[in-house]
């Protein structure tokens, strides 16, 4: 159950299934098959809801248990109430443009786009509307009420979060976290109380803001339970203020968010005051330094979640801040994580200081230029502190265009950050100090890194005129080594050029939908060259549904047609989306 998203432009009357406010198709809930005879039809598969199908089958969509339901909150004669809308009231419209109005007592239902009208002279008024409904999308990936595994500290405090638990908000679960850690004074219990896991036992939206500060050694996960899918919103009172989710983090801390939406602004992690850079010396003799162990980085990680790309998206999952990240890293003693997430642009700006201090009361603009030059020096002569390091894995990394800024550091040629990118997409420009490892990925915007002798790039797709480190079995540049290769003769450098550029043309990642929201997003197409479709190590796609192994299981499909089919008929292989 989860809050319905109300289109205040269309009317207050009007809402979508999606707490994002986007069109989002309605998925069937398939219903197990009991007789080993039956002939699987719709209602056996989960494939999107027509509005024919549910005009005339509306009994066997609508209900619990099904694929959808529409519920009635709020209060009566100060008592909380929760009304499911009958079926009867239910009826199927095509909501485009918002143009149909329900009949009085009726509330309109549109499965094509996931909307819903309610008649325009009775809305809802001061009730909320809340649904449960089934969305399609291609994996399990970037939160969802879907199997997940969930691991904590050993010894940790669980604090429950909802509508029917003790505390109704996640900051009035951090509150009473810190109180009992003031309070605790049992060793074993103050153990325990460094780790905390707030766990949101609703898939309801929590627009709240937060600064939460972490010492050395203390942990803090928010996550949604299982079977859950959180959405985290920006309150309305701080509309326009991005920093309301602020994370300020001390070496040996670890932050967690584990299967969540966030939506609205970025998470923006900084430094504690109390644990700020430490100045290294610039030189060490060799037997100081071997005395000296490396010091903590605070872990932020990131898994199951999504950090909406461009923030907030509209009824046809455009961005509305395109240019504005969704992952902001301020502070350089970082490890950053990212599995299994969907996040928008990374900021990676460590706060070097600058080589000459420069006047506070110069606030022109010549002054800000100047404290730009030497932020980006540092960042090129390494000065001072380590990269921030970046591993993400199975994950989408969407700066919304190939022509924006995916990872970087604003107004820098690079950002100060060691990443390493296992079997991801990513759309946008990759702007870091080094990769250390790209293996089975998809970059759809060019690469920069600093330092091309460290590290090493396989089996991915990269866009032509990156500097990269060294690349091993890599498209194009495996198609246009092959095309010099297949020329008998020696033709002129105008035909070898002419060529190549025919199969960097070719062999390029076609998608289904770069758009966030939609069902078939970061999907490869089956038009899509099959050097990328097949580019992986282990022959199978590249980029972030590596893991569906697509490749081997039509082949697999193939195989088994064949001894199935009548003799002498052909058979193919149609996709539904």
């Amino acid at each position: 159950m989860t809050p319905a998203y109300c289109q205040q432009a269309a009317g207050n009357h009007c809402f979508t299934f999606s707490v994002l406010g986007n069109d989002s198709p309605l998925y069937i809930n398939p219903e197990p098959e009991t007789d080993p005879t039956h002939i699987a039809d719709e209602f056996n598969l989960p494939v999107p809801v027509r509005r024919r199908l549910f005009e005339d089958q509306k009994t066997r969509l609508y209900g619990e248990g099904k694929s959808l339901q529409i519920w009635l909150s709020g209060k009566r004669k100060n008592q909380t109430f929760l009304e499911l809308v009958p079926p009867e009231r239910i009826i199927a419209a095509n909501l485009s443009h918002w143009r149909y109005l329900p009949p009085k007592g009726k509330v309109a239902v549109d499965p094509v786009l996931g909307r819903i009208a309610f008649p325009s002279k009775k809305p809802p008024g001061k009730c909320d509307v809340l649904v449960s409904y089934h969305y399609g999308f291609s994996s399990e990936l970037g939160g969802g009420e879907y199997d997940r595994p969930l691991s904590q500290f050993t010894h940790h405090k669980l604090y429950r979060v909802g509508a029917k638990e003790t505390h109704k908000t996640i900051n009035a679960a951090i509150d009473q976290w810190r109180q009992e850690q003031a309070g605790q004074t049992q060793e074993i219990e103050q153990q325990k109380l460094r780790n905390a896991v707030i766990e949101i036992m609703d898939s309801g939206l929590y627009e709240e803001d937060f600064d939460i500060a972490l010492q050395a050694g203390e942990s803090l996960q928010i996550r949604s339970a299982l079977g859950k899918r959180a959405v985290i919103g920006l309150s309305e009172k701080h509309r326009g203020r991005p920093e309301s989710f602020s994370v300020q983090v001390a070496r040996g801390s670890c932050f967690i968010l584990d299967g969540l939406i966030v939506v609205g602004r970025p998470v923006e992690i900084t430094a504690i005051e109390s644990s700020d850079e430490i100045e290294q010396p610039d030189q060490q003799s060799p037997e100081s330094q071997s005395n000296v162990s490396e010091p903590k980085l605070a872990d932020i990680i990131i898994r199951h979640t999504t950090l909406v790309p461009g923030w907030e998206i509209n009824a046809d999952c455009c961005p509305l801040e395109s240019t504005m990240a969704s992952l902001k890293l301020l502070v350089s003693h970082l490890c950053v994580k990212i599995e299994h997430s969907i996040i928008g642009s990374i900021e990676v700006d460590p706060a070097f200081k600058p080589l000459i201090e420069i006047d506070d009361s110069q606030l022109d603009a010549a002054a800000d230029e100047e404290a730009l030059h030497y932020r980006c020096q540092n960042i090129e002569k390494e000065v001072r502190l380590d990269p921030i390091r970046i591993c993400i894995s199975d994950s989408i990394v969407d700066a919304t265009g190939p022509e924006l800024e995916a990872i970087g550091t604003p107004d820098c040629p690079v950002g100060y950050a060691l990443l390493t990118i296992l079997r991801s997409t990513v759309f946008g420009q990759v702007q870091v100090h080094a990769i250390e490892l790209a293996e089975n990925c998809i970059f759809e915007g060019r690469i920069t890194v600093a330092r091309r002798q460290l590290g090493c790039m396989r089996f991915c797709y990269v866009t032509p005129e990156s500097r990269t480190p060294r690349r091993y079995q890599c498209q194009p540049d495996l198609v246009m080594k092959k095309t010099v290769e297949d020329m008998v003769l020696e033709p002129d450098e105008a035909v070898i050029q002419a060529a190549q550029d025919r199969e960097v043309n070719r062999v390029h990642p076609v998608f289904n939908s770069v758009r966030y929201g939609m069902a078939v997003y970061c999907q490869l197409a089956e038009c899509c060259a099959e050097e990328i479709k097949r580019g992986a190590d282990d022959e199978s796609e590249m980029g972030v549904y590596h893991h569906l192994f697509q490749p081997q299981r039509m082949a697999n499909l193939r195989v088994r047609l064949d001894d199935y089919i009548p003799a002498r008929m052909d058979v193919g292989i149609i996709l539904s989306s």
